[in-house]
């Protein structure tokens, strides 16, 4: 899709702007909590080796596989780690969603209930296993309702991990932190 085809496209209506926003607020929660977590876990002394050189730089991108790399090492008759397990894999696909609503520019696609994406990052595209050619585009297209139903179970993965923070600031640490939600 050549860029003039790209800019007629219908802009964004103050709907999709506030999704969008919902779901990169919702990160900037999830990447606080993330990062509160995995400082209780360094101070309780349970962050693995892998992660303590990078620790506390560790990528936002990371953030959910070193905790994962903690849970590992968790007691499954105390924790649930399944439960856990699922929702730290949930959030790192999402953060796919977040990056594109975050990084990408953004259109509706005229009598379709889509949303179009473009993007001319390098890196963006090697990600997703797409070679950027010379004056191309990276498009993606979302289904708006499969966008909007992932938004609303980001946010309910943000106050889960909310919650178990506050679980395993209990559990954990000497000072007990308090959640922090959107």
């Amino acid at each position: 899709m050549p860029g003039a085809e790209i800019a007629a496209l219908p802009e964004l209506e103050g709907t999709d702007l506030r999704c969008f926003g919902r779901l990169i607020q919702c990160f900037c929660f999830i990447d606080l909590n993330l990062r509160r977590v995995l400082e209780l876990f360094e101070l309780a002394g349970k962050l693995p080796e892998k992660w303590k050189k990078d620790y506390p730089k560790i990528p936002d991108s990371s953030l959910a596989d070193a905790l994962s790399n903690v849970v590992r090492a968790l007691d499954p008759k105390i924790e649930p780690i399944e439960e856990i397990f699922t929702w730290l894999t949930a959030i790192s696909k999402f953060r796919g969603f977040r990056n594109l609503a975050g990084h990408a520019a953004a259109k509706r696609y005229p009598n379709e209930d889509v949303y179009v994406f473009a993007n001319k990052n390098t890196n963006d595209a090697k990600k997703a296993g797409q070679p950027l050619p010379k004056h191309g585009l990276m498009l993606s297209v979302v289904d708006r309702s499969e966008f909007l139903d992932m938004v609303q179970a980001a946010v309910d993965g943000q106050k889960w991990l909310s919650e178990r923070l506050t679980k395993w600031s209990a559990a954990y640490s000497k000072q007990p932190a308090t959640a922090v939600t959107s």
